[in-house]
């Protein structure tokens, strides 16, 4: 087009519209693009949040079966 090569105007007022249409599409595209990003960093934080809660129990219940089985231990010893 830009180079002159098509010289019917009918083709290049279809070529126009089909650039401006391909252009909104592109907006379009990318708009869902940063959202799903957006969604996914939102996703993520979720889940490193969840994954150290998990520790932090998993290292209570860890702290709590050894006081029992401390416990127990002295309990069987008496």
């Amino acid at each position: 087009m830009d180079q002159g090569l098509v010289t019917n105007p009918k083709d290049l007022e279809r070529m126009g519209h089909e650039l401006e249409s391909l252009e909104r599409r592109i907006n379009s595209l990318e708009d869902v693009e940063i959202e799903v990003m957006e969604r996914l960093e939102e996703a993520q934080t979720t889940l490193d949040s969840t994954a150290t809660e998990l520790a932090t129990t998993e290292q209570q219940l860890a702290d709590a079966t050894t006081a029992r089985d401390t416990r127990a231990t002295d309990i069987n010893e008496e």
